[in-house]
């Protein structure tokens, strides 16, 4: 049995409005994906919330590597 003076550490989560700030998206795009099962998510009843894990593997799957200098002129 926990006691009730442990801390347990959970990883950080996000609120939809929390999610759509930081990714710079509107609210409606965030829902929108997360109905599209786009974006995973955590359901607490009717609350939903976004794991980190998963703005890390957007970051992830976002980026662009840079071409190296003169590759992209003729």
């Amino acid at each position: 049995m926990m006691s009730r003076n442990s801390t347990t550490e959970f990883p950080p989560v996000y609120t939809v409005p929390e999610f759509a700030a930081i990714t710079k998206w509107k609210v409606s795009t965030v829902r929108k994906k997360l109905h599209e099962r786009k974006i995973a998510y955590i359901k607490l009843g009717r609350n939903v919330r976004i794991p980190e894990s998963e703005l890390q593997r957007l970051l992830k799957e976002g980026h662009r590597p840079a071409l190296p200098i003169g590759s992209w002129t003729k």
